[in-house]
């Protein structure tokens, strides 16, 4: 079952670091298509994708916290 309708807007975690707004274009076997604002796009599963910035930012500065530790 979908999360994302067709249109709607999401947010994905590029690099670990990078928040960025895509377009959900399609929905096929468990992947999305998504546009980028620049026109771009790329297939990738549900659990990349989040509803919102500060969803998506919220494990961005978590990863770098637990990155941090490591080091």
């Amino acid at each position: 079952m979908q999360k994302y309708q067709i249109g709607e807007l999401a947010y994905i975690i590029e690099s670990t670091i990078h928040v960025t707004q895509v377009k959900i274009l399609k929905y096929v076997g468990g992947y999305y298509t998504v546009r980028f604002s620049n026109g771009g796009g790329i297939r990738v599963r549900e659990n990349r994708l989040y509803k919102t910035k500060e969803e998506a930012e919220q494990i961005v500065t978590s990863v770098k916290a637990r990155n941090m530790i490591q080091y």
